[in-house]
């Protein structure tokens, strides 16, 4: 019998190997290259197979959003978490050396629990993969409501009509009177008296078919309306256009 003992010390060998073979690990820039298909595939491929060994790293840079307003971060915490996680991943870079390995006979379970236990981090790679460098979601261009509105207040315009069982990339278009020195994004739900702050979206920027696109999930979101509020910020946040959604099960 395979105990969990067994899958945990043939998951950790394989992390080991794959650690001395590949070396440290790759730098937050390469995986910001990764995240935004700037690499050559070659490349690329030994990126995802080097964040395959080091999950630590993998869950903290995808780890989810605060999905109510009392929990979010402002841009210098972001600034600031950001400056300490490259100093960690290149000080681990730069002491990283191949373990020195010690060959021993290995029982017939372990060998079994080992060979299980790839396959189950080829499955966390893909997935990893999957989380670092691909959104699967519907691209929607929104247009501004037909006038600015607070979120508890109704635009007058037929709301984008999206499906609660599809994740979206949202592009809401904006042509902003001025520039500001950054932008952000904040969903409300509408189903209450009071809308609710769920989802905000930081630094984000203005693409050239002059959209502001944010990956968006509908998991936990239920049916009803909802909107989504741009904001141009220097000093302090400015509502500059809203577009309201409405969410229905297929």
């Amino acid at each position: 019998m395979i105990t969990k003992s067994d899958w945990q010390t043939a998951y950790d060998d394989i992390i080991e190997d794959g650690r001395a073979r590949l070396g440290p690990p790759p730098t937050v820039e390469k995986i910001e290259a990764l995240r935004d298909g700037k690499l050559q595939e070659d490349e690329a491929e030994r990126v995802r197979e080097m964040l395959a060994h080091y999950p630590d790293l993998v869950r903290a840079l995808t780890a989810p959003f605060p999905r109510d307003g009392a929990g979010l971060v402002t841009d210098e915490e972001v600034a600031a978490g950001m400056a300490r996680l490259k100093e960690r991943v290149h000080r681990e870079a730069e002491g990283i050396q191949p373990p020195v390995r010690v060959e021993t006979r290995r029982p017939v379970r372990r060998i079994l629990a080992r060979a299980a236990a790839v396959v189950v981090l080829v499955g966390g790679a893909a997935l990893a993969y999957r989380m670092v460098n691909r959104f699967d979601g519907v691209p929607v261009l929104l247009s501004a409501d037909g006038q600015l509105a607070a979120p508890s207040r109704s635009a007058g315009q037929t709301p984008h009509q999206l499906s609660t069982e599809t994740d979206y990339l949202l592009k809401p278009a904006f042509r902003p009177a001025q520039p500001y020195r950054a932008y952000q994004l904040e969903l409300f739900d509408l189903s209450d008296a009071t809308p609710r702050s769920i989802r905000a979206w930081r630094g984000i920027e203005r693409v050239p078919d002059g959209s502001f696109p944010v990956e968006l999930s509908t998991h936990g979101l239920g049916e009803g309306r909802y909107r989504l509020v741009l904001y141009g910020i220097d000093e302090k946040p400015v509502p500059l256009a809203s577009y309201t959604i409405r969410l229905t099960a297929p």
